[in-house]
C-alpha cells in the first residue's frame, strides 16, 4: 500500500469530520437560541486537526492496516483504531487542558467530541481504504 493514500485518506477526512461537527453544532445551537461563539472551528484548530488526520493516516500504514485483527469487517478495525487513537492521544491531553484551564464542562465536550469524530472517521477511512485496496 502506498503511503500517499493514507495521507491523503487522513488528511481529507479529518477536514471532513470537522466540517460535519462544525455544521451540527451550529445548527444545535441555533435551535438553542444561542450564538454560534462555541461551535466555531478556526483556521488554527482546522489544521490542528488537518495535521492530526495526516498522522493518523501514517500511523494506520505504519500498523499495516491492523492486519493482526483477523475475522473482524474493515468498519470494526476502523472503529478500533478510531477508539484506541482517541483513548491514548486526544483523551488525557484534552483533560489536562480542561483541568488547567478551568473550561466550562460545555466546552470540553464539544472539543472531546470534535476530536473523537475525527479519530473515528479517520480510522473508518484508512480502514475502508486498506479493504479496498488489498
Amino acid at each position: 500500500m502506498e503511503l500517499s493514500y493514507f495521507l491523503f485518506v487522513g488528511g481529507l477526512s479529518a477536514l471532513v469530520s470537522t466540517l460535519g461537527h462544525t455544521v451540527a453544532w451550529s445548527g444545535a445551537e441555533l435551535l438553542a437560541k444561542r450564538g454560534p461563539k462555541e461551535g466555531q472551528v478556526g483556521l488554527v484548530e482546522a489544521l490542528m486537526h488537518l495535521v492530526s488526520g495526516l498522522g493518523l493516516g501514517f500511523i494506520y500504514w505504519l500498523s499495516w492496516g491492523f492486519a493482526a485483527i483477523v475475522a473482524v469487517p474493515w468498519w470494526g478495525r476502523g472503529l478500533a483504531f478510531g477508539l484506541l487513537c482517541w483513548g491514548l492521544l486526544a483523551a488525557p491531553v484534552l483533560a489536562a487542558a480542561a483541568a488547567s484551564r478551568g473550561a466550562s464542562a460545555r466546552v470540553a465536550f464539544l472539543h472531546a467530541a470534535r476530536w473523537a469524530s475525527t479519530c473515528l472517521i479517520v480510522g473508518m477511512a484508512c480502514a475502508w481504504t486498506w479493504e479496498r485496496a488489498s
